[in-house]
């Protein structure tokens, strides 16, 4: 028998280990505890509505589209949501609540699989009669932003369920790399699916395991672990460029990651770890985890230390593009897998033994007293706690759904959006629409329980670009405001709702201060002249091409061999300028 499996025989968990009450119950209770106290602060965000009219347009036959007949990939989660589509066809609840109900459901899968696979990792270290105690899962379920994106609506539980089944794949890996089941390979290969930003974590774990397969048995065993980890994405990245016409979705390009903003992300990542002392656990338990694991052979040494070094890489790509305006929730996704290989830990006496006892002392005082301030504004980024804003400015304990927040149906701030032609900000504009505009129209600054609530058949032209094709690539030669850096410029708006003169006063108000581009005093009608111009040259007639023109076999294949042509173009935010370079 080699070394190398009389070591992966010994770091095997004992087979009775989950038969153990009190083991069962480390996995269990803090999965219940979270469930527990999300649902007490249960709520949607403003954006995840964005997901919910997708998944009306989805299941009305529209695909997987914000506005019927334009072909725009407006979804960050792919994977939650396919998880929203399915839930919603067989939960007879609002869409709202099946997000929750989901939510909560994976929250709890993923406490109790990042518990499982720390078990694994850490088996070759655990003395004989230790008891497995909470550790990193109980610093998840102090944390007062872990009780607000347990539910919100976004893809938060399903993040912390991938993440536990990628660190359980992972665990499996160390054991036998060349034989690591097909499941592991699959669920780290769905890393882009899920997040974007988790392709770093997922790619880590799929090198992990194709070094340490390579060096187990050569590399006749990679094509078989290539083809598992690669199928679903790459799959789905065809469909993404012959449906969409792009290499990336459109939020990307609209929230331009590119531009670095240093200072709003440092900001970010202090707004997470000070006010919760949070470095206090993590750097305690990353460190009892580095000495403990010195017994350990180099892979599984590796192993442990895998998701939380490329974490480190994570969280710098994030504070580089600033964050986001919602306290932590970016930077969840992060610490899930900082802390997966330390979830639980054994315990018998000594260093361990007080190493979990300081958490727990960390938990109570955090859970109990320890809360962010109040929203604050660093630069060109705004951080506050989402939640705690909308339940003040709504008044209402629990605003899940849309007729909680104030935009039910039959509410008289949804029939603002149909009062005629075309809308912007609510007030209806006098105006004849260019024929390729879909009426009734809305122009918006927010589109998420606004667009939600105007159903289906309103279009909806998303003024900050999320949502709409051609504001997101606008050219941007300066930081702007943190993932809102491209508000449509009044000629512009202009050009696409009307074909008469429009009265700029009637385009509403710039929701930031620094628009991308504003007309010089007696020079708008000559703006939106040239705006209407530059939408008839090529490369924005082939964009609305790709985005609206029927989807036949041939419109698939431009869109896909030129989908990177379509994702580098980008628009001189200045009439006079896009006509002159685009035409």
């Amino acid at each position: 028998m080699s070394h190398t499996t009389a070591t992966s025989r010994r770091a095997r968990p004992r087979r009775d280990a989950w038969g153990r009450p009190a083991t069962l119950a480390a996995a269990v209770v803090p999965a219940v505890a979270l469930v527990l106290a999300g649902w007490s602060r249960r709520w949607t965000t403003d954006d995840a509505f964005i997901n919910y009219r997708i998944v009306d347009h989805l299941l009305a036959g529209h695909g997987p589209v914000f506005n019927t007949g334009e072909r725009v990939e407006v979804y960050t989660s792919t994977l939650w949501l396919a998880v929203l589509t399915v839930g919603d066809l067989v939960l007879p609840l609002p869409l709202e609540y099946v997000a929750v109900v989901l939510s909560l459901s994976l929250v709890a899968v993923g406490v109790i699989t990042l518990s499982a696979a720390s078990r694994r990792l850490l088996a070759g270290v655990a003395p004989d009669g230790a008891v497995w105690v909470p550790a990193g899962t109980l610093v998840l379920v102090a944390l007062p932003a872990m009780w607000d994106f347990s539910t919100g609506g976004l893809e938060t539980g399903l993040s912390l369920a991938w993440t536990g089944a990628l660190a359980l794949g992972l665990s499996r890996a160390v054991e036998e790399p060349a034989d690591t089941p097909p499941w592991a390979l699959v669920v780290a290969g769905l890393a882009p699916l899920v997040r974007p930003d988790a392709i770093i974590a997922g790619a880590a774990v799929l090198i992990f395991v194709a070094v340490a397969t390579v060096r187990a048995a050569g590399w006749r065993a990679l094509p078989r672990q290539v083809a598992w980890a690669g199928a679903i994405p790459v799959t789905y990245q065809v469909f993404r460029m012959a449906y969409f016409g792009a290499l990336v979705p459109n939020t990307a390009l609209a929230k331009q990651a590119g531009v670095p903003h240093w200072e709003e992300g440092w900001a970010y990542l202090v707004d997470l770890v000070a006010p919760y002392w949070l470095w206090v656990p993590v750097v305690t338990l990353l460190g009892w985890a580095a000495v403990a694991t010195r017994v350990l052979p180099t892979r599984a040494r590796v192993a442990v230390a895998l998701l939380p070094a490329a974490e480190v890489l994570h969280v710098t790509y994030l504070v580089r593009a600033g964050g986001d305006y919602a306290h932590a929730r970016l930077l969840l996704p992060a610490l899930f897998a900082t802390l997966a290989p330390v979830a639980m830990i054994p315990v018998r006496r000594g260093v361990a033994l007080g190493v979990a006892a300081g958490v727990a002392v960390w938990a109570v005082v955090t859970a109990g007293f320890l809360r962010v301030g109040d929203a604050r504004l660093v630069n060109r980024s705004l951080i506050a706690d989402g939640r705690a804003a909308v339940v003040e400015f709504l008044d209402v304990d629990h605003p899940v759904t849309a007729e909680d927040q104030g935009w039910g149906p039959g509410s008289a701030q949804a029939a603002s959006l149909v009062n005629g032609p075309v809308t912007v900000d609510q007030q209806p504009v006098a105006v004849t629409p260019p024929p390729q505009l879909s009426t009734p129209a809305a122009a918006l600054n927010g589109v998420g329980v606004t667009g939600y609530a105007a159903g289906t058949d309103v279009f909806i032209i998303d003024r900050l670009g999320l949502a709409d094709p051609l504001t997101a690539r606008f050219a941007l030669d300066r930081a702007g405001f943190i993932g809102h850096e491209k508000p449509i410029p009044k000629p512009w708006l202009g050009a696409r709702i009307s074909t008469e003169p429009v009265d700029p006063g009637q385009l509403g108000d710039d929701l930031f201060a620094t628009p991308l581009y504003a007309s010089p005093a007696g020079r708008f009608d000559q703006d939106v002249a040239d705006a209407r111009a530059a939408l008839d040259c090529a490369p924005l007639r082939e964009l609305r091409a790709a985005t609206t023109a029927r989807l036949t076999p041939g419109r698939a294949w431009a869109n896909l061999w030129r989908a990177p042509e379509r994702t580098r173009l980008e628009v001189p935010p200045s009439p006079s300028e896009a006509r002159a370079e685009l035409c």
